[in-house]
């Protein structure tokens, strides 16, 4: 290497102006028609690449009735594995060839992306016991797991020995030996094996107030995780710091990885509030004689948002503009409390607002804000930096962009799947998330929360008594009445209604591959046929119809709606998929699409897709005949020093570094309060790939990561390199700037390329 390491103050990027940059990195000029001779100076950020490391995060509802869906969940295990492991091969309009890449190579066609040869999954449970609560899911039960307190499932229960890398509570993919120390498995078939155990060992006997919400928050964002929660002054209090989890996040957690979150939940969300009377969800009121909830006065009935709806608890004056609860007609029933018939354990998460008049639950924004902006609130409500949008380890920032939460959640799969996937043989294929907003499924499955506008589907609508309706699209979706004698396909979505007064109705139910005989009441939804509920309900009913019995042929979900605000408030980063399948038997249900999750799976990649290929060039650079490039590749860290004699560098000029500070803060990235000064900004130039060997190996289909560090330009269209390197890239756009080697760009390096016309050598 030639000269010396410059040093100078590294380049912290905001995430909006990174974003920005990367967003217009594809389409700006670069000059386009200039020759090498071109005297223009500029510079842009150009694409390095796709991702290249993935951190999976996996929250599994671990409440009663459970296991059949985690057991489809552990089945679709090997599908989502192998399309980021071993890619599909698509053809040139990019539909699959029935292939996969595998010894690098494609039988026929080229892989959709390279694969992925770094990824971190991690499993937490949706137990975090009930903000405080005493008489229900309590922590130190050791025959329950009520409170996994958010942390990685292997470190939440040492007692079950359940495999992890190194200890970590989280698995590693590492085929290359190099991404951890000690390595992470190099074999697909064991990770699939651990993976799969991973999903088994969640189990079914955790807090029946699903946290599904909360659970993932607290291991990614909480940026103060309490060690526990208590009762203080009627408040559900944090207490402590949860250093333990904190240490699990920061071994999982890259800050340039793609974060994709999964949940896998039948029920609501039931994330109780911390900091306020969450507590109260499973406790009941403190002040009353009995656990049962105060009433709720009569406004809320009507506008459950109306200042004046609150509880029937006693209070030293009434808001301004409302009536007194002693003149309240609703307060006056009962001393103003629910009794056990109107008020069962199991529903206290349901419509609290109207029922109870006052909403225990965390807020959905909190977890829209903290998917999507860089700041949330600490303990003390002051806004800090986002766990999971902070620069770590010397590595850049986390672009927004590059975070995604999917839910495999009640919800209809037929409200949300496109239009051939309605006929019995037409496969399953979910809407992209464009498609769900462009298509107005939203207001189908959703409505509008916030005013009370139901969703046009009535099987999405939470009731505890039976409801009616037509579904707007499909007509064998009419609501079927409750009642025996109907069968349990009358509604193809929910089988028919149910009449029990401390259940809700379904949002979609699916037959069992294989009918279960109840064997444990707290796990089986069908413990006992004498009772007229259980006599009501399409579970415990052959598929076939007939009086119900003590063996459950169906599961069910309930509707989502929490969890759909949060993947609506995401847009195109919230996909949707149903817990009920379309496809319950399948003779090879790892290959079969359309079986179990299997539909899912591929839903969320195929919208991660875009992310994990190749980053094309819209236009190509000036090169010269050989495809040499007449302008210079420079590298910025984000944060760190520039280390200019690591292979395949040399120091920028003085001219590419001073254009590049010019660009930088005409972008407002340097001499701003909150970047660097931009005489300090430093940069190296990365060479080119130019003898015969290495250009060569550069611009075939190779492991860009065994070759010698440096890049070159590929465009078969010009002979220039090996046509499936450019596969995916759009007609228009099939050439790329390749870069190879280990750490190129480096590790929280911004790459951009200097384009100076004669004062600058690229060779």
């Amino acid at each position: 290497m030639v000269g010396k390491s410059p040093k100078g103050r590294s380049l912290v990027f905001a995430a909006s102006a990174f974003g920005t940059l990367m967003s217009a990195c594809l389409d700006r000029p670069i000059c386009f028609d200039c020759t090498p001779e071109t005297t223009n100076q500029f510079i842009v950020r150009v694409p390095t690449g796709g991702i290249d490391k993935i951190d999976l995060v996996f929250m599994i509802d671990n409440s009663s009735s459970m296991s059949d869906k985690q057991k489809l969940l552990r089945a679709a295990v090997p599908s989502l594995l192998s399309r980021f492991i071993s890619p599909r091969c698509v053809d040139e309009n990019q539909q699959p060839t029935g292939t996969h890449f595998t010894n690098g190579t494609c039988p026929s066609g080229a892989p959709e992306f390279p694969p992925i040869g770094d990824i971190h999954i991690a499993v937490v449970s949706s137990s975090l016991g009930a903000a405080g609560a005493t008489r229900y899911c309590t922590r130190g039960d050791s025959t329950r797991n009520d409170d996994d307190r958010g942390w990685l499932l292997p470190k939440a229960r040492p007692a079950a020995n359940i495999k992890s890398w190194n200890d970590s509570g989280f698995l590693a993919w590492d085929p290359s030996g190099t991404k951890n120390t000690p390595a992470g498995s190099a074999s697909q078939s064991d990770l699939q094996g651990d993976f799969e155990n991973l999903v088994s060992s969640v189990g079914e006997n955790g807090c029946g107030f699903e946290a599904s919400l909360e659970s993932w928050y607290r291991f990614l964002i909480d940026p103060e995780p309490p060690a526990d929660v208590v009762i203080q002054n009627n408040v559900s209090t944090p207490t402590g710091r949860d250093d333990a989890l904190l240490a699990q996040r920061d071994a999982f957690l890259r800050s340039d990885s793609l974060v994709a979150i999964l949940m896998l939940t039948d029920e609501n969300d039931c994330s109780a509030r911390v900091g306020g009377q969450g507590f109260i969800v499973a406790d009941g009121p403190p002040d009353l004689q009995t656990s049962h909830m105060w009433r709720s006065t009569s406004v809320c009935a009507q506008n459950p948002n109306d200042a004046c709806c609150r509880p029937c608890q006693p209070e030293d004056k009434p808001p301004t503009g409302c009536s007194a609860i002693a003149d309240d007609a609703a307060c006056q029933k009962s001393g103003g409390k629910l009794d056990a018939s109107e008020d069962p354990l199991n529903l206290r998460c349901f419509d609290q607002k109207r029922r109870f008049g006052i909403d225990l639950l965390e807020p959905t924004d909190k977890y829209v804000r903290g998917l999507t902006q860089p700041t949330v609130p600490n303990r003390a409500q002051t806004l800090v930096s986002n766990p999971l949008f902070a620069a770590r380890k010397g590595k850049p920032a986390r672009d927004p962009k590059l975070v995604y939460l999917a839910g495999i959640v009640g919800v209809p799969w037929q409200d949300i799947a496109t239009p051939d996937s309605l006929t019995p043989n037409g496969g399953l294929h979910y809407l992209k998330p464009n498609q769900l907003r462009d298509q107005g499924r939203w207001d189908v499955i959703l409505g509008d929360p916030k005013t009370r506008k139901p969703p046009s589907d009535p099987h999405m609508l939470e009731s505890i008594t039976p409801r009616s309706g037509a579904h707007p699209f499909v007509p064998q979706a009419t609501i079927a009445p409750a009642s025996a004698a109907t069968p349990p396909t009358a509604d193809i979505i929910a089988g028919h209604e149910q009449t029990s007064a401390n259940d809700l109705e379904y949002a979609c139910i699916f037959e069992l591959e294989t009918p279960a005989p109840c064997a444990d009441p707290r796990t089986c939804d069908c413990p006992d046929a004498k009772t007229a509920s259980d006599l009501s309900r399409p579970l415990c009913q052959p598929p076939s119809g007939g009086a119900p019995g003590t063996t459950q042929y169906f599961a069910k979900a309930y509707p989502g709606l929490r969890q759909l605000e949060v993947l609506r408030g995401l847009g195109d980063q919230g996909l949707v998929a149903s817990i009920c399948p379309k496809v319950t038997r399948s003779a090879h249900p790892e290959d079969d699409p359309g079986y179990g999750y299997n539909p899912a799976v591929d839903a969320i990649v195929d919208v991660l897709q875009p992310l994990l290929a190749n980053h094309c060039l819209a236009r190509p650079p000036a090169v010269d005949d050989q495809g040499h490039a007449a302008c210079a590749i420079l590298e910025t860290p984000v944060a760190g020093d520039c280390d200019c004699q690591k292979p395949g560098r040399a120091p920028a000029g003085d001219d590419a570094l001073s254009a590049l500070r010019q660009n930088l803060k005409d972008e407002s990235l340097c001499d701003t309060e909150d970047s660097p000064a931009c005489k300090q900004v430093c940069a190296c130039k990365i060479e080119e790939a130019t003898d015969g060997a290495a250009l060569s190996a550069c611009r075939s289909n190779l492991d860009a990561s065994l070759q010698a560090p440096g890049y070159c330009y590929v465009d078969p269209e010009k002979g220039l390199g090996d046509p499936t390197l450019v596969h995916n890239c759009p007609a228009t756009q099939k050439r790329l700037l390749r870069f190879v080697g280990p750490d190129t760009p480096s590790n929280g390096a911004v790459a951009f390329m200097a384009c100076m016309g004669k004062t600058l050598s690229t060779r």
